[in-house]
């Protein structure tokens, strides 16, 4: 995904895989303001959402939700050159000028009531530059160049696009389509063998992907069992090893990914439900 021009690209051109891409550079033109007032977070540091856009210049953040009952799912992990945090700063700037329905706001306030209202908090997962673009200079630079809107209107909507993906996925794709789909969008090359390092160890990749922990590891043991790939953890890092090809072996549409379906039945979503609560 490229921002250079100051758009961003629609995510619906790689189904499962694009569930899991990274998002990056889908903001450089707002990059120059943001660099005016920046901070620097170190590796596992919580940014504090305020009432301003964020703007990662250097480092990787992920989004978590956590639950009032300590569950945490791993939405998703920006890279340099993304706003984040847009969400809830126009929330509350629209709700002073359009306020919600009276059912839709009393909805919305009995929702925050209950444990099912999650909190959502951005983390580093390696020491990061953040820029802070205050709300009102956001507006102004708007209304002088309207493109930097537009841009932040696409980015946003890259997100929400993403984010419907990965939620459909986590209904009806298997274990090993999940795993398979992330680890293709870490090889620089799907054609050849190769490498993938990560700065996250298989708690947060299983939260990432919404699975169980132990059908992950069992996932990759079947993968390695058939000479597809070998993988490490260690620490708050892993690694893997592709030994062939990404093809017909880790399709999506792999005739083993559907028996596993098959085999999992009514099962696989309370499985699926309890991803985060494993220690």
């Amino acid at each position: 995904m490229s921002g250079g021009n100051g758009s961003a690209r629609s995510p619906f051109h790689g189904g499962i895989i694009l569930s899991y891409t990274e998002i990056h550079d889908v903001n450089i033109c707002w990059r120059t303001l943001a660099a005016r007032d920046t901070r620097v977070y170190k590796k596992g540091a919580k940014i504090p959402a305020g009432t301003d856009l964020n703007y990662l210049l250097k480092g990787c953040v992920r989004l978590t939700a956590i639950t009032r009952d300590g569950v945490e799912k791993i939405i998703w992990y920006l890279k340099d050159n993304t706003i984040f945090n847009e969400t809830p700063v126009f929330t509350q700037a629209s709700l002073a000028t359009v306020p919600l329905p009276p059912a839709v706001a009393s909805l919305s306030s009995r929702a925050r009531e209950t444990s099912l209202a999650p909190v959502f908090a951005n983390y580093c997962t390696h020491d990061s530059l953040v820029g802070r673009i205050p709300f009102e200079t956001a507006v102004a630079a708007g209304r002088a160049n309207p493109e930097l809107i537009l841009n932040l209107c696409c980015s946003f909507g890259l997100k929400v696009s993403l984010l419907a993906c990965k939620m459909t996925n986590e209904q009806i794709a298997s274990t090993r389509q999940r795993v398979f789909g992330y680890l293709a969008t870490r090889l620089k090359n799907t054609e050849e063998a190769g490498v993938i390092q990560l700065d996250s160890n298989f708690q947060d990749l299983a939260s990432y992907l919404a699975v169980h922990r132990v059908s992950l590891y069992r996932t990759l043991d079947a993968a390695r069992e058939q000479g597809l790939l070998d993988y490490s953890a260690r620490g708050k890092s892993s690694a893997f090893s592709t030994r062939r090809p990404f093809s017909g072996k880790w399709s999506a549409t792999d005739a083993s990914a559907s028996e596993e379906n098959r085999q999992q039945g009514p099962g696989a979503s309370e499985e699926r439900s309890e991803t985060g609560q494993q220690g």
